[in-house]
């Protein structure tokens, strides 16, 4: 949800998981291990880090989303949210 001039990629705890996002682009869910990790998004293009999240917990069984958005008043500023079993009321993921 980054400009669409940004490309990304998302580190767990500095090993790339997911390269090369864009603008609108879903990836699908990654299998990764259970465990805490120390989540970083990094520009596709120089590696410099765009959002750094606190240590996450993934959970065994679990689906995790993480979102990364422009801050509306200030642009060079991102914020991330991480988001853990987002089931909606029809039993489907979101």
């Amino acid at each position: 949800l980054l400009s669409e001039n940004c490309r990304t990629n998302v580190y767990a705890d500095n090993e790339c998981i997911a390269a090369d996002i864009r603008y609108t682009e879903i990836s699908k869910y990654i299998a990764i291990l259970p465990g805490k990790y120390r989540l970083q998004i990094k520009n596709s293009d120089d590696l410099s880090d765009i959002y750094t999240f606190s240590s996450q917990l993934i959970k065994p069984g679990k689906y995790n989303t993480l979102y990364i958005i422009e801050n509306s008043t200030r642009p060079e500023k991102q914020q991330g949210i991480f988001t853990i079993d987002a089931a909606s009321y029809n039993g489907f993921y979101l």
